[in-house]
């Protein structure tokens, strides 16, 4: 880009400073007459739950359950424990790194075997099994971390089917594509 191209161009404003004639919640602490319609209405469950199944802490430790110990090693290794900030999923990661550091498969299974005897480390009784409260929440998130995780192996499509034979859409997008071989039929 020339000099004079990069002097017309307009400066970066991320956030545009607040008309302070009309814009007075910063000041007064009070909301306006006028207030934002996505604020009166507050976020539906629904959308939380998608959200929360999208967060990457819930796909890496629904993601860790499905693999070997020696899978998991390296990337136990890379993410501390101190990287997972909600407690439920810490204490969850702070599981499966235990039970990978003893050999085992960090599975749903083994792993809420463990849970048993070994509370959050940063939990009010530290030092005591867990309640069965505590236990079951558990149990009920890493059941859904495990069945929520993201695969690359799935298909983007939900409704996309598997075969052997390709479709006929498969077959004329092939053979329209640029430098397709073609077709021998």
């Amino acid at each position: 880009m020339s000099a004079p191209a990069q002097q017309r161009r307009p400066p970066l404003d991320l956030v545009p400073e607040p008309d302070l004639a009309e814009d007075t919640d910063w000041l007064t602490g009070q909301a306006a007459a006028t207030t934002d319609p996505a604020a009166e209405q507050p976020e539906s469950w629904q959308a939380q739950t998608v959200l929360n199944e999208w967060a990457p802490e819930h796909q890496l430790i629904g993601a860790m359950m499905w693999l070997t110990a020696e899978q998991a090693r390296p990337i136990l290794e890379l993410v501390p424990d101190a990287a997972i900030w909600q407690p439920l999923r810490q204490w969850a990661y702070e599981i499966i790194r235990a039970v990978v550091a003893d050999g085992r498969d960090p599975n749903p299974v083994v792993v809420l075997a463990v849970a048993r005897q070994r509370s959050w480390s940063h939990g009010a009784n530290a030092d005591q099994p867990p309640t069965p409260y505590l236990h079951h929440r558990l149990a009920v998130y890493l059941a859904a971390a495990y069945t929520q995780v993201l695969s690359p192996a799935t298909p983007a499509r939900s409704s996309t089917r598997h075969t052997d034979e390709p479709s006929a859409t498969t077959e004329s997008a092939c053979s329209n594509s640029p430098g397709a071989a073609p077709n021998g039929n």
